[in-house]
């Protein structure tokens, strides 16, 4: 029971959050490319949200990538001293 809830956690929170990164992505690319063409009908609020969206998706997806990173090494220096 609990090890499926853990295998889970491990695996389900790093795919959510490289899908919310890279939904976050597309959207800003594509109100930037709908900016560029037609600046009149555009609406800044979007803009703004779309940037932040990114932001925070981009700082879960560094944190996540930089936890990952440093218990790879730690597990390299445990099998180092064994």
């Amino acid at each position: 029971m609990y090890g499926m809830l853990l295998m889970s956690f491990i695996y389900l929170v790093p795919m959510a959050a490289i899908v919310f990164f890279v939904v976050n992505l597309i959207n800003f690319v594509r109100a930037k490319k709908q900016y560029k063409t037609n600046p009149t009908d555009f609406n800044l609020q979007k803009k703004s949200t779309t940037i932040t969206l990114l932001i925070i998706s981009s700082v879960i997806l560094g944190v996540l990538l930089a936890v990952i990173i440093a218990f790879v090494s730690l597990m390299f220096m445990a099998v180092a001293y064994m």
